[in-house]
């Protein structure tokens, strides 16, 4: 069986992008490559066969129009009728992606092209990647263990009145599909509407009737680094521009690292204050961090 059986198993703010992308950058070409961060990762050539078969699948999957039906009726897409006729018609270009081994099993895959078509590719290849990896490593895997310590923070979860309420993100990195059809589908029966308030996997969502979840990602804030009729000091206020000028009010969490926090604090002035809901913060000290930005708003 494939890894990747929909084009919806991604990450909501994939589709976003996307259409940001597709109805305001049509003609911006890009590149992305893949880096494993586990710098003692080794593939071999089983592993990259199995890894261009399943691009090769990828390649081939189209949206449903129930999937298609799905995604109009987010409030935020609805309007998009341009972009959801692009993607009734949507399909990777093999030819834009190449996957290979280098000097001691490292592996290199590149994805060149407009930037409205190769930046979906993203996740897809992180989760093919991922599963790849670890059916090769733990091939007898039960995931017994796993799934004891599940359960046992569902039961921690059930057992607090504290405030506290999670969203799951965990496509890019999964053991496996299998597995993370599981841990959804464990959390969204156990903890309904309560605690677990949805998953930024799309098809998941749609599968367990979950609110999809997320917004921006950085590539996002990045493009605009690269854009070459905008400096790097104006970028991030320029793409905070384009999203809420696409969306209109919707999906307004403003991503706050790209430039570091003081930079981001700079840039979101009273203007932006109003025009976006709030800020998801990602990286430092998140009480330190936190702060900041209280005092910011005040």
């Amino acid at each position: 069986m494939p890894i990747i059986k929909s084009l919806l198993d991604t990450d909501l703010y994939k589709i976003n992008m996307l259409c940001v992308y597709f109805n305001r950058f049509p003609n911006k070409v890009g590149r992305f490559e893949f880096k494993c961060r586990n710098t003692d990762a080794r593939f071999t050539t089983t592993m990259l066969k199995r890894i261009n078969d399943e691009l090769d699948y990828l390649c081939t999957l189209k949206f449903t129009d129930d999937e298609i039906n799905w995604l109009a009726n987010l409030s935020w897409l609805k309007t998009k009728i341009g972009f959801l006729s692009f993607l009734r018609l949507f399909q990777f270009d093999r030819n834009m992606i190449t996957a290979t081994l280098d000097v001691g099993g490292k592996l290199k895959i590149s994805a060149k092209g407009p930037i409205y078509m190769i930046s979906y590719f993203e996740t897809f290849v992180l989760s093919i990647v991922s599963e790849v990896y670890y059916d090769a490593t733990y091939p007898n895997e039960d995931c017994s263990l796993a799934i004891s310590k599940l359960e046992d923070k569902i039961h921690k979860a059930q057992g607090t009145d504290l405030p506290f309420k999670f969203s799951e993100f965990g496509a890019r990195r999964r053991f496996s599909f299998d597995w993370h059809d599981k841990v959804v589908g464990m959390l969204a029966e156990n903890l309904p509407n309560t605690k677990f308030v949805g998953t930024s996997d799309m098809y998941l969502a749609k599968k367990y009737n979950l609110t999809p979840q997320g917004t921006m990602a950085h590539e996002f804030l990045c493009l605009g680094q690269a854009l070459d009729n905008v400096t790097l000091e104006a970028s991030q206020r320029y793409m905070l521009q384009q999203w809420a000028d696409e969306f209109r009010g919707n999906l307004g969490i403003a991503l706050s690292d790209n430039l570091g926090i003081d930079k981001f604090l700079k840039d979101f002035d009273l203007y932006f204050a109003k025009l976006f809901n709030g800020i998801r913060q990602d990286s430092g000290d998140p009480i330190d961090v936190g702060q900041k930005i209280i005092n910011h708003y005040k």
